[in-house]
């Protein structure tokens, strides 16, 4: 017979029910309990146990509201601050709000360096992935760089980890190939400045077999993409027609 481990807190109790739950409705069932023991006690361990019950129930909107009430209270803890606004960039990513869920961790990450408190890694790892669905391939290769590969690989699961590393890198072997060629490097420049114009479309570049391969990565999700992208592929296809360079439009689905 197992060692039976009991519950050191309320809050690990709630937790272990969480992680036990069999069905939604039991999960919707500890959602109420919590919602009523945070009303009664306003405990922060409490009030990051129903966050993480909300994102688990995909109620994203419940976080949000939840997390925005409890952020003046916990700015002053800086380990609680970091869990929440973990926890608030999760419920940001669940609603596909990819760029204001990296505004939050970048806000974090500026206010608590690193080397005092390594959970802030955590956030970090979390910008990367952050905007490697956003498609902003040059900023997601930067924020890596500045946390170092093994650094990012211990926050995140192997799995996403390994997908994107590889993704980053093919983006790395073709930003080498541009650098060292002056006609591309040209060229990706005018497609940057394109790209500029709105948010959501971001200048991509690949190596796909001995080919490198360049245009757009647009994310639909964000708010002006959708409607101007086809402006800035006229643009651009106008660009590659003189150029005679390949050329690629990237859906990202986010």
């Amino acid at each position: 017979m197992g060692v039976i481990k009991f519950p050191k807190s309320k809050a690990e109790g709630y937790a272990l029910r969480l992680r036990s739950a069999e069905s939604y409705e039991e999960v919707l069932n500890v959602i109420k309990e919590l919602e009523e023991d945070v009303r009664k006690s306003k405990r922060a361990d409490l009030v990051l146990v129903l966050l993480q019950a909300y994102i688990l129930a995909g109620m994203a909107d419940e976080a949000i509201e939840v997390v925005n009430k409890a952020e003046p209270y916990m700015e002053n803890d800086p380990n609680l601050y970091i869990h929440l606004i973990d926890l608030k960039a999760n419920a940001l990513i669940h609603k596909r709000l990819l760029r204001e869920a990296v505004r939050e961790l970048e806000k974090a990450i500026g206010k608590f360096p690193a080397d005092k408190f390594p959970s802030v890694n955590k956030l970090k790892a979390l910008k990367v992935v952050s905007l490697v669905n956003l498609g902003d391939f040059p900023s997601a290769l930067e924020a890596l760089n500045e946390m170092g590969k093994d650094v990012f690989l211990d926050n995140v699961t192997p799995e996403v980890g390994l997908m994107i590393i590889e993704r980053i890198h093919s983006f790395e072997q073709a930003k080498s190939h541009l650098e060292e060629n002056k006609d591309y490097r040209q060229a990706y420049e005018e497609l940057k400045e394109i790209a500029s114009f709105s948010e959501g479309v971001y200048p991509y570049a690949f190596i796909e077999g001995d080919h490198l391969r360049y245009g757009f990565v647009v994310n639909m999700q964000e708010s002006d993409a959708g409607r101007i992208v086809e402006k800035e592929i006229e643009l651009f296809n106008r660009l590659m027609g003189r150029t005679g360079r390949p050329y690629v439009v990237m859906v990202n689905p986010v």
